[in-house]
């Protein structure tokens, strides 16, 4: 049981050092600048402390995922919406009032 457990660990981190080949993809930054290399601007304080979360709109959303949170919202409601007008107008189901069976 012992030797099972060594060899299963010997394999165990010879299958970490190996991994998969993965493809490497070019985002095309060199085929937009032309050959011509940015510099970034400095990382200042101010810069920082001027918007701590940038990519946020709200405490826990980014701007799409906001839009995506209202446009599940509109579509749920509106489908509901259709179930309310037909229970209001009696389109839901036959009356159960009738004492003879309705087909």
């Amino acid at each position: 049981m012992k030797n099972l457990m060594i060899v299963l660990m010997c394999a165990g981190l010879l299958s970490v050092g190996v991994g998969c080949e993965q493809q490497q993809r070019t985002s095309g930054l060199d085929d937009s600048l032309n050959g011509e290399t940015r510099t970034a601007e400095p990382i200042t304080v101010d810069t920082v402390t001027s918007d701590m979360s940038p990519e946020l709109t709200t405490l826990m959303e980014t701007r799409d995922e906001g839009r995506v949170r209202t446009a599940r919202v509109v579509d749920t409601n509106t489908r509901g919406i259709w179930d309310d007008i037909r229970n209001i107008f009696l389109l839901d189901r036959p009356s159960r009032l009738s004492l003879t069976p309705i087909p």
